[in-house]
């Protein structure tokens, strides 16, 4: 299932795009491991495993599993969770909107390199609204993100599976009852790209 402070922001922005004439419709949210594993062993089996990385999480690493991210559509399914979506209206409404409702696009257009995922513009996540929008105003990534509120340190997650609140502080796992998880194979990225890309945010180079 949806986490409720998700599902609860996901029927504000439906609200909010039905004034603008967007009906959405939800794809997938919330999958079970084994789901998951079924859904990653179909793509590696057809395309190839390093192909299926770069659109597929692998079970046990995929934000559905959080109960936190949902692909949606537009009401009449087309172009659903393919790259023709990006042209349609519904799209080009939550790339503009999503973040005022607490979610973002979680693989933007031409972050593949710090995502390590293709551009999926029907694939949103919940952050909290503070985090959303601020990404929104920096137009950055959820790594970004990470690496601007390190403040030059090596980001929380290397150290421990980490945690962002849904007022906009990383805090540790024993502070709140509600948060958002950020899995470790992500952690990996991230800390891969600190080493490699730390004078982003004016951290400072190695």
């Amino acid at each position: 299932m949806m986490r409720m402070v998700a599902v609860q922001a996901l029927e504000q922005w439906v609200k909010g795009a039905k004034q603008d004439e967007i009906y959405l419709a939800g794809v997938s949210a919330y999958r079970s491991y084994a789901t998951q594993s079924a859904i990653f062993n179909h793509f590696e089996k057809r395309d190839g495993i390093e192909k299926a990385r770069t659109y597929s999480a692998h079970p046990g690493s995929s934000e559905h599993e959080t109960g936190l991210a949902i692909d949606v559509s537009g009401i009449d399914g087309k172009c659903a969770a393919l790259d023709c979506f990006a042209a349609r209206k519904e799209a080009i409404w939550l790339d503009q909107h999503a973040h005022k409702y607490g979610y973002i696009i979680r693989y933007p257009k031409g972050k593949e390199a710090i995502t390590g995922y293709q551009y999926e513009p029907w694939h949103i996540r919940f952050v909290g609204t503070d985090n959303s929008k601020e990404m929104a105003l920096k137009e950055i990534t959820l790594e970004d993100y990470f690496l601007h509120l390190s403040s030059g340190s090596i980001p929380q997650c290397v150290k421990e599976r980490t945690y962002i609140t849904f007022g906009g502080n990383i805090i540790d796992q024993q502070k709140t009852s509600y948060r958002a998880i950020f899995h470790s194979l992500h952690c990996n990225r991230v800390n891969k790209l600190y080493r490699r890309r730390k004078s982003r945010f004016g951290i400072g180079t190695d």
